[in-house]
């Protein structure tokens, strides 16, 4: 009985911390091309999630974004569709497989590309977000500048493909903000 009430008291000192692993966390992922298993065409991915703030970013964070969706088997990370882009993160939380859907015009009415990655992750320790991130360029009321444009333009090229499209939504979500106003 002793042992019984000792592991349970135990069991409830640690639910809280339980409970923030499950709400902040990072993903690990190995994806490859759909239909081509090539280790050329694989991707690895790294996400920081915390639902506590309904927020995730990926690669270095140079984007902090909202969680689009959480039940209990699946946390959407992207569910976009604002042609010409498309764009679809999810993670399965029992298997732990995902998907990484990506369509869109890189030269608009020129040329399109179409990418679908699929794949298992992996739940490790939250690492956090970076103090600041490339949110904050965005922000800056003298963006108009010429040095501040200089620097957008360079942080921009050092972006991962997934990342760029970060950038492309969160662009995207300015613009539809601004035509609701």
């Amino acid at each position: 009985m002793k042992i019984l009430v000792a592991s349970l008291a135990m069991i409830s000192a640690l639910s809280p911390a339980i409970a923030q692993n499950n709400q902040q966390f990072d993903l690990l992922c190995a994806g490859a091309l759909e239909g081509n298993p090539s280790s050329e065409a694989s991707q690895d991915y790294h996400f920081r999630v915390n639902l506590e703030s309904n927020e995730w970013c990926s690669g270095e964070c140079e984007v902090i974004q909202s969680v689009e969706g959480v039940d209990a088997d699946q946390i959407t990370l992207v569910d976009e569709i604002n042609p010409p882009f498309l764009e679809v993160i999810r993670y399965q939380r029992a298997s732990g497989n995902f998907i990484h859907i990506i369509e869109g015009e890189y030269q608009p009415g020129v040329a399109t590309a179409s990418q679908s990655y699929t794949g298992e992750c992996q739940v490790v320790a939250f690492t956090g977000f970076p103090e600041s991130s490339s949110n904050d360029i965005f922000s800056e009321r003298a963006a108009t500048s010429h040095n501040l444009q200089m620097e957008l333009i360079e942080k921009l090229n050092k972006l991962s493909v997934e990342d760029l499209y970060a950038v492309l939504r969160f662009i995207n979500s300015l613009s539809q903000s601004d035509r609701s106003d």
